[in-house]
């Protein structure tokens, strides 16, 4: 019997020999952190915007299309060598009780870099609505799960859970829903005022990309050798140094302000309803 893939992998490519110094330099996703920042001027998005798409639908669209460019960022370790990822999904954090913040939770867009802005906005929707209605019903077995689990194994049973799910790739729907996190994760903590930060990586879910959005001010920049005001907002990335360097961080980060700086790019004519 043949057992259901947790995530869709291409086979893994023979890495060069500065790869494998990376491969086995670090822990995985722990100490292997790199940080980036990049702050965009939102300027001509809010030009061009139609209703409906908010940052969080562009960012993750403009991510979903610097990842084609650019997928060494797309992939999953295992065993020691680097399986790239068949599609390009994302997942957003979403905070579930606004009261105490206490549980965090979160919804997967599917194949992002193939959908509309209109696409994303209209499913980001109805996955997030889902969620507060069911009371998180995708994640409510697994979390049920380790709430009985004593807090001194809790690493240790989510460390069992990943190796089963992401180095052995077998999905297990009673451990979580099938590649739950997908390889990028945003995380908008613009929406609590906070202007600039660094996610750090959950070593259990094999996330290679965490994308913090900071919050939209207004900040000086410099226009034609002029300072002037503008509304900017500030990313920050945490990557994988394992899978990626400056170089591979560089060009991510250049395809990703283009994206800004041409918003008609992501915006086509007409939006599909």
């Amino acid at each position: 019997m043949t057992m259901a893939r947790n995530v869709e992998l291409f086979p893994a490519r023979r890495p060069t020999g500065w790869r494998k110094i990376s491969l086995g330099s670090w822990r995985p996703t722990g100490d292997s952190s790199i940080h980036a920042e990049l702050e965009v001027n939102l300027e001509r998005f809010y030009d061009r915007r139609v209703a409906g798409i908010t940052l969080n639908h562009f960012v993750a669209k403009a991510l979903a299309m610097a990842l084609v460019e650019n997928p060494s960022f797309n992939a999953v370790i295992r065993w020691g060598r680097i399986h790239h990822r068949r599609h390009v999904d994302v997942f957003f954090h979403v905070l579930t009780d606004t009261r105490e913040g206490e549980n965090l939770s979160g919804v997967k867009l599917e194949r992002v870099d193939q959908k509309s802005l209109a696409m994303i906005a209209a499913e980001f929707a109805q996955n997030v609505a889902g969620v507060h209605a069911s009371g998180d019903a995708a994640f409510a077995g697994s979390k049920s799960i380790y709430r009985r689990v004593p807090g001194w194994l809790a690493r240790f049973a989510l460390d069992l859970a990943s190796f089963f799910l992401y180095t052995l790739n077998v999905a297990a729907p009673s451990l979580l829903p099938r590649d739950a996190f997908s390889g990028i994760m945003i995380s908008n903590l613009g929406t609590f005022g906070i202007e600039r930060a660094f996610v750090p990586f959950a070593p259990y879910t094999r996330v290679s990309l965490v994308v913090a959005m900071g919050r939209a001010a207004e900040r000086p920049v410099v226009d034609a050798g002029a300072v002037r005001v503008a509304r900017t907002m500030r990313l920050g990335f945490t990557c994988d140094h394992r899978l990626v360097d400056g170089f591979h961080i560089g060009r991510l980060l250049a395809s990703i302000r283009g994206c800004f700086d041409e918003p008609e790019r992501l915006f086509p004519t007409e939006e599909e309803p």
